[in-house]
């Protein structure tokens, strides 16, 4: 698809979650999500190249093999409502992670959110060379790898991130952190919360012990 325009649909303005869809290519197209998301890529093998995406975006395909996780190269995010053909845009509200699935590919891409947008939630993404901006105050979780040149001026947190280049957070630079250190990190934290559920289960087996 080529110098397309997905909008103002009924649903999503281009889904992909069913049947044998595989190794789709967009390039210079704009996808509104006016009453729902603006895509929903959850197939493999799909490419956006100087794509523009207005809302939110779900259900991104992620996949050991990095040829077949979902690829954006130079797109540009934004949640102005001015790109609307409606003036309204639907704006993700859960808290869960949109990007969950690994080696997910953002390239030189910029995030622009000006109103209530929040920038990806993510766990395993990879960022390269790309530029965030959030006006809104509530907590971004753009977390995965970082490699090249970022720069982010939000409130975020990027958790255990592999930070492999330069990346900024509000001006600051955040410390250099190989894939390995990070997994690590990763690592410890899932021990420890394991470590706190057996706890609590230990604790309440022998409260209910005591009530025998």
């Amino acid at each position: 698809f080529t110098q397309c325009r997905f909008e103002d649909n009924r649903g999503c303005a281009v889904v992909a979650d069913s049947g044998n869809t595989a190794d789709v290519s967009f390039a210079d197209c704009v996808f509104v999500g006016t009453d729902n998301w603006a895509v929903w890529p959850r197939k493999p093998g799909f490419s956006f190249d100087r794509c523009t995406f207005v809302g939110s975006l779900v259900r991104v395909y992620g996949d050991a093999d990095p040829s077949r996780a979902t690829r954006f190269t130079e797109c540009r995010f934004t949640d102005d409502p001015k790109l609307s053909p409606t003036g309204r845009l639907h704006l993700r509200k859960s808290k869960g992670s949109l990007i969950a699935s690994e080696n997910v590919l953002f390239d030189r891409c910029t995030f622009t959110m000006i109103g209530e947008g929040i920038l990806p939630r993510s766990e395993a993404a990879i960022y390269r060379d790309c530029r965030m901006k959030q006006a809104s105050s509530k907590i971004a979780t753009p977390r995965g790898t970082y490699e090249g040149r970022n720069i982010i001026e939000a409130k975020a947190d990027l958790g255990f991130s592999a930070i492999l280049g330069p990346t900024f957070v509000n001006g600051e630079k955040i410390p250099l952190r190989s894939r390995a250190q990070a997994q690590k990190l990763k690592d410890a934290r899932e021990k420890s919360k394991r470590n706190n559920t057996a706890a609590i289960d230990g604790s309440h087996s022998s409260s209910l012990e005591h009530l025998v």
